[in-house]
Order: C-alpha cells, then structure tokens, then sequence
C-alpha cells in the first residue's frame, strides 16, 4: 500500500513518521512545505510541497499515486489564524479542498485529521454530529 501523508514538519507528521518507521510493507511520502525537518522518517521518503498550490499537491499525488492520504497540514497557531486570517483561509480551508480534489482524482481514501476548536467546548463529548460554534478564526 502507498500512503502520503501532509504536514510531516508538524508535531502529529512527526509523530506518523515515528510510527510507521517500521513498516516496510508499506511505501510512505512523507511531505511538507520546505525542507524536511523530520529527525526519524523512517522508511518514508520526503518531498516538498506546499497544499496551498493545487499544481503543486496535483503533480506530487498524480507522480506517487497513493492509496492513502492522510491530510494533517495545518495553520495551528490560533494566534496567528486570528492575526493572518487570509493565510488561515488558504492553507485551512483551499489547502484541504486541494488535497481532496487530489484524492479524487487518483481515487485515493482521504483521511482528515483536524481540530476540536469547532466546538464551544460546553456540550462535550463530540462526535461528527457535534454542532460547530468556533470561538476563534481558527
């Protein structure tokens, strides 16, 4: 099985390239905006890419042609979602709409992993039923 994963700088991409170090049965790549920052790929390779440039994330899925995706890129400074909030919109909301297109359009399954910060936090525990009221632009 091939599997992409987005975000692979960040905390959680850190933490998926910790825990498929192992799996050689699986052919994994590893991505991010610049250079890779990751100490422990693994047996995962690394490309640069920026979700925010649809050419871009088009032309590295359609070359890896994945099974998986699993989608963690993210703008997750709630500060600076609320001070960049057009930066917020391109790589939260056009970022994730690119990757999807390019699921689509190599038929690969999609995983989503986001935030609980949609909710108020006064009705928990939420499921994907949960009503959205955000607090903040994030």
């Amino acid at each position: 099985m091939k599997i992409l994963y987005t975000g692979s700088n960040g905390l959680l991409g850190q933490k998926i390239s910790a825990a498929t170090a192992g799996f050689k049965e699986h052919a994994f790549l590893a991505t991010s905006r610049g250079k890779n920052r990751t100490i422990n790929l693994g047996t995962a390779e690394y490309k640069a890419m920026d979700i925010k440039d649809v050419e871009e994330v088009l032309a590295v899925i359609e070359d890896f042609q994945p099974d998986v995706i699993i989608h963690g890129a993210a703008m997750t400074h709630v500060d600076q979602c609320e001070q960049n909030k057009e930066l917020a919109y391109q790589l939260n909301v056009l970022g994730t709409k690119n990757m999807a297109e390019a699921s689509r359009r190599v038929g690969a399954h999609l995983v989503y992993i986001s935030t609980d910060f949609i909710f108020d936090g006064t009705a928990g525990p939420y499921d994907e039923h949960g009503k959205p009221n955000p607090l903040s632009y994030y």
